[in-house]
């Protein structure tokens, strides 16, 4: 009876023979790894499903922005945006941001 058969066990030194295997433990998915992944790759088809999304979101982000100043402009003296963020559409520069002061003069 080979070792196999007998339980792995080694009648003469009760001692188990040695299988081939991996050095490192089993990898298992960490918290995140997804949104790493979307990241990091380079994978053709990840990047083209990427493209269509992202172009989807900036163009709802661009169509708030023009609703935003369309509602501004509809009623003479009517004004729900401060000037500073009125104008940031239209600027290159974050003088300053809707969520922080980091930038702000």
């Amino acid at each position: 009876m080979s070792d196999v058969e007998s339980g792995g066990r080694d009648d003469d030194h009760g001692v188990r023979p040695l299988y081939a295997g991996s050095p490192y433990p089993a990898w298992h998915r960490r918290e995140g790894s997804t949104r790493y992944r979307l990241i990091t790759t380079t994978a053709p088809t990840t990047l083209g499903e990427m493209y269509p999304a992202t172009t989807f979101v900036f163009f709802m982000v661009g169509g708030l922005i023009a609703m935003l100043i369309r509602a501004e402009r509809t009623v003479r003296g009517l004004q729900f945006l401060l000037n500073e963020q009125y104008n940031q559409p239209f600027t290159s520069t974050p003088r300053s941001c809707c969520c922080c002061t980091r930038h702000s003069r």
